[in-house]
Order: C-alpha cells, then structure tokens, then sequence
C-alpha cells in the first residue's frame, strides 16, 4: 500500500481534497494529512474555495502583465541600441 502525506491539506490541490482522497482510495493509497487543521464549516470551506480561485487567477494576470512588460522593454531597448 502505497501513501502520500502532505503537511497541510492545501499542499496538494487548494479545492477538491475529496476527489482526491476518493481517487487514492481507488488506487489503495491513503492521504495523511500530517498538521490538519480545525473543521471547517460547509460555508468556511467555500469561502475558502473562491480566495484560492481568486488568488490564482489574479496572480495568473498578473504573471502575463509581467510577461507583457519584459516583452516591451526588450523591444524598446532593442529598438534603442541598433543603429
């Protein structure tokens, strides 16, 4: 039996821990969950849900701003310094 421990619940994935487990189960590997935290009401975990949503796709965004910008200040120092 194989076993994947984690040391809080979102190292693995931030939303759908019980997918997981399920799919583990199916393939006999247990989660352990090394520093759980408190339980968490249904309304908690779903609020919880849509701050990782948010926080992933707003630093996405920002990542391709970044991305963006270096991209603009290559070509206006290329443009710059070619003769």
């Amino acid at each position: 039996m194989a076993e994947v421990a984690i040391t809080t619940e979102d190292r693995l994935t931030r939303f759908g821990q019980a997918f997981l487990e399920t799919l583990f189960a199916c393939f006999d590997v247990t989660l352990t969950v090394l520093e759980p935290g408190e339980e968490k009401t249904p309304q908690q975990e779903v609020s919880d849900d849509l701050l990782a949503l948010i926080a992933s796709f707003s630093a996405r965004l920002y990542g391709m701003r970044s991305h963006k910008q270096k991209e603009l200040l290559q070509c206006a120092q290329a443009v710059l310094t070619s003769p």
